[in-house]
């Protein structure tokens, strides 16, 4: 479960400021190690094919940063893509973005599009492991892993939709550690009454 109360709305402008992200463009935002498994390059990839006032900020580091800017390079999108390296105010950093992408080839249970959600900023999530059951069905989308045309089309419709239903409730209702631990209790309660 995440932390709602660390992770809520807050002022994107502020945020935007304290990152270096530029204040009028659509920011798309993706964290993670910076690890083939996490599906980066083809996030990066995909931005050939969005639109020109969109911008990527990259929060995280690992052993491909250095292929990755690399790859930006070569496709002519190194003044669109932004390595933040690591963020310690993650909070921030959701509040700074106009949607979240979670582009990994592998996932268990994903805490990070609920905590992006609990900042009231809509997500993307490649449908792996168990990542589609932390979208909201409102304002999220699935998309299939490995697949940077499926990755650019659903950024470009979520640039043309504007504001959206805010996701922050179905964070709180569906991945809120307060909520889990006491339902985690309840079912630990109930085992040792029957014994199963």
């Amino acid at each position: 479960g995440i932390d709602t109360q660390r992770f809520k709305p807050g002022n994107k402008a502020a945020a935007r400021l304290q990152l270096g992200l530029a204040h009028d463009a659509f920011i798309v935002g993706s964290a993670g190690r910076l690890e083939e498994v996490k599906g980066h390059q083809y996030l990066i990839e995909a931005f050939q094919d969005v639109p020109e006032n969109a911008q990527l900020a990259i929060a995280g580091d690992g052993s491909l940063r250095e292929s990755l800017e690399k790859t930006a390079t070569q496709l002519g999108l190194e003044s669109r893509i932004h390595f933040l390296g690591r963020v310690d105010d993650m909070p921030s950093f959701y509040q700074a973005i106009d949607v979240f992408v979670l582009p990994s080839l592998q996932e268990g249970m994903p805490l990070s599009p609920l905590e992006a959600q609990a900042c009231n900023t809509p997500v993307i999530v490649t449908n792996t492991g168990a990542a589609s059951e932390t979208v909201c069905p409102e304002s999220g989308q699935l998309v299939e892993a490995a697949n940077s045309k499926a990755l650019s089309q659903a950024i470009t419709q979520r640039m043309s939709k504007g504001e959206s239903h805010a996701p922050r409730r179905f964070s709180i209702e569906h991945g809120d550690i307060k909520r889990m631990a006491s339902e985690y209790a309840a079912l630990r309660h109930q085992t040792l009454i029957f014994g199963h």
